[in-house]
């Protein structure tokens, strides 16, 4: 079985184990310095599912290929970023609910905190990212 099938069914799973897991996998998948479109959010086209559903600033998309040319036609080309801190529980269905908190840079704009917020489910022994909310941190006092 799976190592981190096994994790999320085993009976009294402390959620320090799903911390230990999310993060392995939020590390893996989280954003990678690069060119747009390539790593941009949380899940690669390999983590997506035609169920998936991301909502990137307000905006609503369901599905891989949707979420893929959302991510694809970001507004800039370079990105680096840097994980503040992650948190991660399990649900009653076996899923991890993770919320990461970090700072991005994009091309030579200022340096922006983001919130992201991201539901993961273990399906035929593979982790997808089936719910992803993603915020900049921005705030308006005018």
């Amino acid at each position: 079985m799976h190592k981190a099938r096994f994790l999320l069914e085993a009976a009294g799973m402390r959620c320090t184990e799903v911390g230990r897991l999310a993060a392995d996998l939020t590390d893996r998948h989280n954003w990678e310095p690069g060119e747009a479109g390539e790593g941009v959010g949380i899940e690669p086209r390999s983590v997506l599912i035609d169920a998936s559903c991301l909502t990137w600033e307000g905006q609503q998309f369901q599905g891989k290929a949707a979420i893929v040319e959302k991510l694809s036609s970001l507004p800039f080309q370079k990105i680096a970023h840097s994980i503040t801190a992650q948190d991660h529980q399990p649900t009653p269905d076996s899923c991890i609910l993770s919320m990461v908190v970090g700072q991005l840079k994009a091309d030579d704009d200022p340096i922006m905190g983001f919130h992201q917020m991201f539901l993961l489910k273990n399906i035929n022994d593979a982790w997808v990212c089936t719910n992803d909310m993603f915020r900049l941190a921005l705030h308006n006092f005018g």
